[in-house]
């Protein structure tokens, strides 16, 4: 009888542990979740505050004033790291001569560079103009695991419609693997000619400080009009890739 009683008193401990276990647990989830939802709000809330800048305030905006301008926002408890860069400084998937797509992709997925193109180039003779809706639909036609896209993402886009990046607009590193010779004084593009944002589109960054969590990467399209002051073209939230991570 007492072996009986201390067996059903060992077993309503070890039932009273699981349930506290997974209380435990079930609230360390919880909490993690809303501090998901908290960090993505800031990103959002930062790359509202961000076009709203490049709406009211235009070319002077401290946003367009190099390649790639970047600055630290605070929103609320959460810092976040955001840069701007105009989409005539990346590679358009859709666009780009086959000479300079090659040369990007052999830079940055090494041997696997040549069924990669060949995939790419097929799908725009298919397609014709503007081929992809989306990057997820760019990486699956490309057949791109998440590590291999990862390496690309940052130098393309689907919104430039250019044969090849602007050397004006570029990221030194790309402007150099690319040799992109600076743009002559004379016979600007329509696009370059522009004195304000109007017309143009800007891939925003979002990166949360101190998170670890994935960064919001926005494409917005400013219209020059009232209502709507700016389009969103993409706007997705991607894993940060370490420094260290390998391309090529």
């Amino acid at each position: 009888m007492l072996l009986h009683a201390l067996w059903l008193l060992l077993a309503a401990c070890a039932a009273l542990t699981t349930m506290l276990t997974l209380a435990s647990r079930a609230a360390l989830e919880t909490g993690a979740a809303e501090q998901q939802v908290q960090t993505e709000l800031a990103q959002e809330s930062a790359v509202e505050q961000v076009i709203y800048e490049l709406v009211t305030q235009g070319q002077v905006s401290p946003w367009l004033q190099g390649p790639q301008t970047g600055r630290r926002l605070e929103i609320g408890a959460q810092a976040v790291d955001v840069t701007v860069q105009h989409v005539a400084g990346l590679l358009d998937a859709g666009m780009a001569d086959a000479k300079v797509a090659a040369t990007l992709l052999a830079a940055r997925l090494g041997r696997d560079a040549s069924p990669v193109l060949q995939r790419l180039l097929d799908a725009r003779a298919r397609r014709g103009a503007r081929p992809f809706g989306s990057y997820a639909e760019l990486q699956a036609v490309l057949q791109l695991a998440d590590e291999q896209f990862a390496c690309l993402y940052p130098d393309l886009t689907l919104f430039s419609g250019r044969s090849e990046p602007d050397p004006e607009h570029a990221a030194p590193r790309l402007r150099q693997l690319l040799r992109l010779a600076p743009r002559q004084a004379s016979g600007p593009s329509a696009m370059e000619a522009q004195a304000t944002p109007a017309g143009s589109t800007f891939r925003l960054l979002a990166t949360p400080v101190g998170t670890g969590g994935q960064a919001l990467v926005a494409e917005v399209a400013i219209t020059g009009l009232v209502r709507p002051s700016h389009l969103v073209r993409s706007w997705t939230f991607r894993p940060q890739r370490a420094a260290t991570d390998p391309c090529g």
